[in-house]
């Protein structure tokens, strides 16, 4: 488990030629709070069958980012004011279960498997120009989106040595299918590659 705490500051000075001599010209900062927190649980569990094993494995992992970023303007002999500001919610889960069996063999192993993922990312990002009290909605059409992606994945994976050298080999057949939803519309993708 990690949690994260940040402030960050930026300050600009912009210069303009006059005359052959620099001159301050702009004023410009921005200021971002984030605050991000992510944890991960993982099992693993594996049990003799036959002449090999089989095992289970189960991972969970979720991360959220919260961030608030304020940009300021000015002229070279004005104080500093908030122009615009931009608010981006987002948080990402991840779930993955991977059935294998290993069979033996005389110099290494086959392991036959499928691994399931499932990974979702919710996102909320709104902007604002602001002028002086006033706040003008400037939120982008797909501020509010939800990912979803699940892929599916048989595999089988040999392993042997022969003396010193070494020899691994295997196929991997990814599916994947991907869905996106936002205030604009929806898309849907899904593909596979061997």
């Amino acid at each position: 488990f990690v949690r994260t705490d940040r402030t960050e500051h930026e300050n600009v000075q912009a210069f303009e030629m006059d005359d052959g001599a620099l001159v301050l010209d702009e004023l410009a900062a921005q200021a971002e709070d984030i605050e991000q927190q992510n944890y991960a649980l993982d099992a693993r569990f594996a049990l003799p069958v036959g002449a090999g094993k089989t095992a289970l494995e189960l991972s969970y992992a979720k991360f959220e980012d919260d961030i608030v970023a304020t940009e300021f303007e000015a002229g070279p002999e004005d104080p500093l004011e908030a122009t615009a500001r931009e608010i981006n919610d987002s948080s990402d889960t991840e779930s993955g279960i991977t059935l294998s069996h290993t069979f033996e063999l005389n110099n290494g192993a086959l392991k036959l498997g499928v691994d399931y993922l499932d990974k979702n990312r919710d996102g909320n990002v709104s902007a604002f120009e602001i002028d002086g009290e006033d706040l003008e909605d400037d939120t982008p059409p797909n501020g509010i989106y939800e990912i979803d992606e699940q892929r599916l994945d048989p595999f089988v994976k040999y392993h042997a040595r022969y003396g010193a050298l070494a020899v691994e080999a295997g196929l991997r057949f990814e599916t994947t299918d991907v869905d996106v939803r936002g205030d604009a519309g929806s898309a849907s993708r899904s593909y596979e590659i061997l």
